[in-house]
């Protein structure tokens, strides 16, 4: 017999707050110069991460080809899940 090992505290509540970083202002406030070398940092930054989850295990990358084709299209989760036919109650 398989044993559930998902303890209900170890879940976040419904209600958890999400905090959103503005960073327009401050981005605006950087030269064009600026803006590109930041621009550039941070895209390679992200190809270069890649490399990280081959390192941590086999599953990794697929799981990051995953995620991205979950969260790239611009639809939150919720949208996508719902789209494909999960319902409302469970969704929460």
């Amino acid at each position: 017999m398989v044993e559930n090992t998902h303890k209900p505290e170890e879940f976040k509540p419904i209600d958890t707050p999400i905090h959103y970083i503005n960073s327009e202002a401050s981005f605006s406030q950087l030269s064009d110069k600026e803006a590109l070398y930041a621009y550039y940092m941070t895209r390679a930054s992200w190809e270069g991460a890649k490399i990280c989850y081959f390192q941590r295990s086999y599953e990794s990358p697929a799981l990051m080809v995953l995620f991205s084709l979950v969260f790239g299209d611009g639809l939150s989760l919720k949208e996508n899940a719902i789209s494909a036919g999960v319902t409302e109650v469970e969704w929460q």
